[in-house]
């Protein structure tokens, strides 16, 4: 059994996704959150991760949950240097 996990990039004003070797950007707004899903959705992912970024990735993680995705949010450091102890440069 395959598990899919998208992984996030959250700023203020826009969200960047990554799927299943494919990249796309949306908006941090409610538009953007119903977008987010429906890509997660074709694509299959059951998993999703982000970095904890104040307050800018509450409401998209909010969203997310309600919509019944399991969503993991990671300390931006953590991140680092766990992709650094895994030999990779981000």
């Amino acid at each position: 059994m395959t598990i899919v996990v998208a992984g996030f990039d959250v700023s203020g004003k826009s969200l960047n996704i990554h799927l299943n070797g494919r990249d796309g950007t949306a908006s941090n707004v409610a538009d953007g959150f119903r977008r987010i899903a429906r890509i997660l959705r074709d694509g299959g992912a059951e998993n999703v991760v982000m970095e904890a970024m104040g307050r800018v990735h509450r409401a998209l993680l909010q969203s997310l949950h309600d919509r019944g995705f399991a969503v993991c949010v990671v300390k931006p450091r953590q991140s680092r240097d766990f992709a650094s102890a895994s030999g990779q440069l981000t």
